[in-house]
């Protein structure tokens, strides 16, 4: 399966938007003001419910991991129509949710944050099995599937990023590789065809964490143990981000690389017409995977409220639709939002892969695995 990224008038109008976002930061503004000013189809748009509103304090903190670029575009959006002032935390690069993660476990008790989104779900579920989440039933999270929400009400997920191939077309064409030989499984990144023309992210932070876990219950431990050495041994070149792989295969210093829908996206945006492909690998087998956002209320957060009136925002139609049109090109997990462009994502031919999201949450915590990697990857 072959995608490229058609360069519409949208494309143009992103990186247009974009370039003049970068002017306008280092003047102070918001990085990325276009993307709160998608146009909304009446059928999705937010109105803030009465009773959250006015029972809000005027004040909310988020700690947030989605990159600001997508994600404070909306936070300045839900402080114009409700008045409440968000103070928002951001996560680094290189620290990516690992980071916030580790401080609210460290806060638990005192915590000084209210909301936490999340840019993947199993770091959110350890939390919950930290007991750092409050039981909360967001009243704009109904219409999301079971399948994403807990049980118990403490998190919720929204807003996928699938985890996919980069492909550099005419690096793979120097390299010998016609379009029907292109990576299409994960199980490619250890095929001698492929050897030292491919890059992934080293799994230790963010999706790549959750990603190269989530693997050690989809195969067993012995045999994702075994993948990952293969992969190195088939010298597949770690990277330090999702962004710096992404960067790699765009420049045409490899031929491929694992990263994430929207690090795809932003390239193909930012590049000629057939510069970058997609690939969703195992699209047709056990199914591609799926990591979607996720947002919860922190247990004795300072200002409770608040907390509830901003998940009704996050975990709305419209944040969902927005992330989706925006060049981050987020999948909706609502079937009745409209899916992103430009990322050849077909809920109808592309299988989604079944995970034990709390298995994966366990495995975050499990020394062993998170030792392996650390020792595998290490710089």
């Amino acid at each position: 399966m072959h995608h490229l990224a058609p360069r519409s008038a949208f494309a143009v109008a992103a990186v247009l938007a974009a370039a003049l976002a970068g002017l306008l930061g280092s003047c102070g503004e918001d990085p990325n003001p276009s993307a709160a000013a998608i146009e909304v189809p009446a059928t999705l748009r937010w109105t803030p419910p009465a009773d959250l509103l006015a029972a809000a304090e005027k004040e909310v903190v988020l700690f947030c991991a989605l990159d600001e670029q997508f994600s404070l575009p909306l936070v300045r959006e839900f402080e114009k129509r409700t008045g409440v002032k968000i103070t928002f935390v951001p996560d680094s690069e290189q620290n990516k949710t690992v980071g916030l993660v580790n401080r609210l476990l460290q806060e638990q008790g005192a915590p000084t944050c209210d909301v936490f989104w999340n840019n993947e779900l199993a770091q959110t579920i350890r939390l919950a099995n930290a007991g750092a989440l409050a039981h909360y039933d967001v009243p704009s999270a109904a219409s999301i599937p079971a399948r994403w929400r807990d049980p118990e009400k403490r998190w919720c997920g929204f807003a996928a990023r699938g985890r996919v191939f980069i492909l550099n077309p005419a690096r793979l064409e120097a390299n010998g590789i016609k379009e029907a030989q292109w990576p299409s499984k994960l199980e490619d990144l250890a095929d001698p065809r492929f050897q030292k023309i491919g890059c992934i992210a080293r799994p230790l932070t963010g999706t790549t964490a959750t990603h190269g876990t989530a693997l050690f219950s989809l195969l067993g431990r012995e045999k994702a143990q075994e993948f990952f050495r293969r992969v190195l041994a088939n010298e597949i070149a770690p990277m330090g981000s999702n962004g710096a792989t992404m960067a790699a295969v765009r420049d045409g210093r490899f031929s491929f690389g694992l990263t994430d829908t929207d690090d795809y996206h932003v390239a193909a945006l930012d590049t000629p017409p057939g510069t970058v492909a997609i690939r969703y690998p195992d699209a047709a087998g056990d199914g591609a995977l799926l990591i979607p956002n996720s947002a919860c209320k922190i247990a004795g957060g300072p200002n409770a409220r608040a907390a509830d009136l901003l998940l009704d925002w996050v975990l709305s139609k419209e944040v969902e639709y927005r992330l989706a049109q925006a060049a981050g090109a987020q999948i909706p997990l609502r079937d009745d939002v409209p899916g992103p462009r430009g990322i050849g994502w077909d809920p109808a031919k592309i299988k989604v892969r079944a995970v034990d999201w709390q298995q994966v949450a366990r495995d975050l915590s499990d020394l062993e695995i998170q030792r392996f990697f650390q020792e595998l990857f290490r710089s």
